[in-house]
């Protein structure tokens, strides 16, 4: 596959972790940044907090056991501000702390044919960190609620306060064609939002 170079930095909240119920679909966005290191997008939003999946409740007594419990959190990636096209991340790491340890890491896409793409992550560290690399692809318009996402899927000990995962995820610069290219897509990007705004006073 013929991708994209693309610079990405995915910054990831820490927060505290709330009673244990039902994992929730929670959303990050891509969003665009030049730098002094060059042109990137950063992923906000996406980590552990009090809007995140919470450990699955494995029955009634799972609060007074001692034992890890699972939990599931996915998270819905944002993309409105890139361009369609293909894009290659190089590096990737999340990392666990406090009782929080990783089974299963993925980011997943849905390709122009609706054909369903996952870039598993290798758990190493006795579950402590996620590493994963590879490509993506922006689909637009997408037809269903999200078709780029990140899941988690995990164990830790149950009320424990904080319960953390965060990261910093690094990717190639894009060559010079393909950095123009995403230029020109991101500028279109928001001459469109303005028109919008502009046209019929909605804040999109």
């Amino acid at each position: 596959m013929n991708f994209k170079a693309l610079a990405a930095t995915v910054l990831l909240g820490l927060a505290c972790l709330p009673a244990a119920h039902a994992a929730e679909y929670n959303t990050a966005k891509f969003v665009a940044s030049t730098t002094g290191t060059g042109f990137e997008l950063i992923l906000f939003g996406f980590g552990r907090g009090t809007a995140g999946g919470d450990p699955v409740d494995s029955g009634p007594f799972a609060q007074d056991a001692v034992a890890p419990v699972p939990f599931f959190d996915s998270w819905n990636i944002d993309v409105s501000d890139m361009p369609a096209g293909n894009y290659q991340l190089v590096a990737k790491e999340i990392f666990a702390f406090g009782s929080v340890s990783f089974t299963d890491v993925g980011l997943s896409f849905l390709d122009g044919g609706g054909g369903r793409t996952t870039l598993p992550f290798l758990i190493t560290d006795q579950g402590k960190t996620a590493i994963g690399s590879g490509g993506f692809s922006v689909t637009k318009p997408c037809p269903v609620k999200s078709c780029l996402w990140i899941d988690v899927y995990g164990m830790q000990l149950p009320g424990e306060v904080p319960a953390n995962y965060g990261a910093h995820i690094t990717a190639q610069v894009p060559e010079p064609d393909g950095y123009a290219l995403m230029l020109a897509g991101l500028a279109a990007i928001g001459l469109q939002r303005r028109r919008r705004w502009h046209g019929g006073g909605v804040n999109i």
